[in-house]
Protein backbone atom coordinates (compact mmCIF):
# COMPACT_ATOMS: atom_id res chain seq x y z
CA UNK A 1 0.00 0.00 0.00
CA UNK A 2 1.77 3.19 -0.74
CA UNK A 3 0.99 6.21 1.60
CA UNK A 4 2.39 9.77 1.92
CA UNK A 5 4.87 8.92 4.56
CA UNK A 6 6.65 6.21 2.68
CA UNK A 7 9.77 6.61 1.60
CA UNK A 8 9.43 7.41 -1.92
CA UNK A 9 7.75 10.65 -1.04
CA UNK A 10 10.64 11.34 1.35
CA UNK A 11 13.38 11.10 -0.85
CA UNK A 12 11.23 13.34 -3.23
CA UNK A 13 10.53 15.56 -0.85
CA UNK A 14 13.98 15.98 -0.36
CA UNK A 15 14.61 15.91 -4.09
CA UNK A 16 12.34 18.60 -4.83
CA UNK A 17 13.46 20.93 -2.00
CA UNK A 18 17.10 20.55 -3.39
CA UNK A 19 16.19 21.68 -6.68
CA UNK A 20 14.06 24.53 -5.80
CA UNK A 21 16.90 25.94 -3.50
CA UNK A 22 18.76 25.47 -6.31
CA UNK A 23 16.87 27.06 -8.91
CA UNK A 24 16.67 30.24 -6.64
CA UNK A 25 20.03 30.15 -5.77
CA UNK A 26 18.86 29.70 -1.78
CA UNK A 27 16.26 32.55 -1.97
CA UNK A 28 13.84 31.53 -0.01
CA UNK A 29 10.62 33.23 -1.54
CA UNK A 30 12.23 31.75 -4.75
CA UNK A 31 12.51 28.52 -3.75
CA UNK A 32 8.85 28.29 -2.54
CA UNK A 33 8.05 29.65 -6.07
CA UNK A 34 9.91 27.32 -8.01
CA UNK A 35 8.57 24.34 -5.36
CA UNK A 36 4.94 25.29 -6.26
CA UNK A 37 5.52 25.60 -10.35
CA UNK A 38 7.06 22.35 -10.35
CA UNK A 39 4.28 20.58 -8.21
CA UNK A 40 1.24 21.95 -9.37
CA UNK A 41 2.15 23.68 -12.94
CA UNK A 42 1.51 27.30 -11.15
CA UNK A 43 2.89 30.32 -8.62
CA UNK A 44 1.67 30.37 -5.14
CA UNK A 45 -1.02 33.27 -4.41
CA UNK A 46 0.47 35.65 -2.55
CA UNK A 47 -1.61 34.20 0.43
CA UNK A 48 0.01 30.61 -0.07
CA UNK A 49 3.64 32.41 -0.49
CA UNK A 50 3.23 34.20 2.96
CA UNK A 51 2.02 31.08 4.41
CA UNK A 52 4.81 29.12 3.22
CA UNK A 53 6.92 31.60 3.79
CA UNK A 54 5.74 31.68 7.51
CA UNK A 55 6.17 27.63 7.86
CA UNK A 56 9.65 27.41 6.37
CA UNK A 57 10.77 30.48 9.31
CA UNK A 58 14.07 31.37 7.40
CA UNK A 59 15.31 27.92 7.77
CA UNK A 60 15.96 26.37 4.16
CA UNK A 61 16.17 23.07 5.61
CA UNK A 62 12.38 23.29 6.31
CA UNK A 63 11.69 22.95 2.50
CA UNK A 64 11.76 19.47 2.38
CA UNK A 65 8.27 19.49 4.56
CA UNK A 66 7.01 22.27 2.90
CA UNK A 67 7.69 19.86 -0.57
CA UNK A 68 6.27 17.19 1.57
CA UNK A 69 3.25 19.12 2.31
CA UNK A 70 2.68 20.06 -1.58
CA UNK A 71 2.76 16.62 -2.26
CA UNK A 72 -0.47 16.14 -0.02
CA UNK A 73 -2.25 18.87 -1.31
CA UNK A 74 -5.92 17.45 -3.30
CA UNK A 75 -4.61 19.95 -6.79
CA UNK A 76 -1.34 17.42 -6.51
CA UNK A 77 -2.81 14.36 -5.54
CA UNK A 78 -6.06 14.66 -7.94
CA UNK A 79 -7.11 15.46 -11.53
CA UNK A 80 -9.83 17.91 -11.98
Amino acid sequence: LFTMNNELVEKESEKLAALALKESSGDLQGAVDAAYRRTLGRKPSPSERDYALTYIEKDPARMKELAWLLFNLDEFLYVR
